[in-house]
């Protein structure tokens, strides 16, 4: 009867360390999936960043152009 009870609390220990692993495990996927998130973001700004100073650019060889002309 022991061995029977100790067989028991044993599985249930394995149980609760099962259920934590799991736990922590999607703790790492949820903080993944921000970080995820987050890097998407920063690549969403920096491409409209580099949009702008390309546009920023453009218009600065045109102006440096009609003002070559002029002279």
């Amino acid at each position: 009867m022991f061995t029977l009870g100790k067989s028991f609390v044993a599985q249930a220990e394995e149980a609760i360390d099962e259920a934590q692993g799991v736990r922590m495990l999607e703790q790492h996927i949820r903080d993944a999936k921000a970080e995820l998130d987050k890097a998407g973001k920063s690549r969403v700004d920096l491409l409209a960043r580099v949009k702008l100073s390309h546009d920023k650019l453009n218009d600065l060889r045109k102006r440096k152009a009609s003002l070559e002309t002029f002279y």
